[in-house]
């Protein structure tokens, strides 16, 4: 995304599609948005820390309305979140509370934010597609952490045109 004059963030004309991952701490939780467009481009978006004991439901409310925020398109009109991952790596029971919730009251979020935990198994698919248990009642997603990682140096890799990397 990009600022405005007024300080508005407005997502490029070039985004399709936002998402959001979480990462969950004691005493706050941060959201990170970004947008993804057609041939795999993404735009960060925004960066929000709710800050509060994640034992206490009004942060948990509070990352619900930062869920569903919209944010203006280039091209007009507004964009929100399709979909989000939260790390279920501290916190399990909490982050399952939080999955409740959402479904208890009928949250516009309901079944667009998933659990997810980094896997320590290599090779793992960056994000596996089976909904499997991470904890004891809470079931997410495995992420291979590391495989992500390869992928971005690789992609970092500048080719000249004599076929040298920089």
């Amino acid at each position: 995304g990009y600022a405005t004059a007024e300080g508005k963030i407005v997502v490029p004309a070039g985004g399709l599609v936002m998402t959001a991952g979480l990462d969950v701490h004691p005493d706050r939780v941060e959201i990170n948005k970004g947008c993804y467009g057609a041939q795999e481009e993404f735009w960060h978006v925004d960066n929000v820390t709710v800050p509060g004991d994640i034992r206490q439901s009004d942060v948990w409310k509070a990352v619900e309305q930062e869920l569903i925020r919209k944010y203006p398109h280039a091209l007009g009109g507004e964009i929100g979140i399709s979909l989000a991952l939260i790390d279920a790596g501290h916190g399990a029971e909490h982050v399952l509370y939080f999955l409740k919730y959402l479904r208890g009251t009928g949250s516009p979020f309901a079944g667009k934010v998933r659990a997810c935990r980094g896997s320590n198994q290599y090779p793992h698919p960056i994000v596996d597609i089976r909904y499997s248990k991470l904890s004891k009642q809470l079931h997410g997603h495995w992420v291979g952490g590391d495989e992500a990682k390869d992928l971005i140096y690789q992609r970092l890799r500048l080719v000249t045109d004599e076929g040298r990397e920089m």
